[in-house]
């Protein structure tokens, strides 16, 4: 699988108004789902996408150098097989997205427990 290369935004702003968990859910939807910017904007941070136009969670993608190349493009893989593949890619390059998919993976098991 050819794996794009990241390219971090140094704008911060978007990233710094939302908490974690809105960003693993912009993360997860935007690689998994293909979800559009304008949808995260509304569905997973609440805002009026006529209004924010999608630019917050392009803001907090871009910041952590998810671009259009990542739209949807592990939408056939687990989970777990996305984290080995970025691991085995590059691990310590990919760690923030790694990170991420641990985080929602761990929130996905805590759930399965209840």
């Amino acid at each position: 699988m050819n794996i794009p290369m990241l390219k971090h935004s140094n704008r911060k702003r978007e990233y710094n108004l939302y908490n974690q968990n809105q960003i693993d859910e912009v993360v997860y939807c935007y690689l998994f789902d293909a979800v559009s910017h304008r949808k995260l904007d509304q569905v997973v941070l609440g805002l009026d996408s006529a209004e924010s136009h999608g630019y917050q969670a392009m803001g907090i993608l871009h910041y952590l150098g998810v671009t259009k190349e990542f739209k949807g493009l592990f939408s056939d893989i687990e989970l777990e097989k996305t984290i080995d593949l970025l691991s085995e890619k590059d691990g310590i390059y990919y760690s923030e997205i790694i990170d991420t998919l641990k985080s929602i993976l761990q929130k996905s098991n805590d759930n399965k427990q209840i």
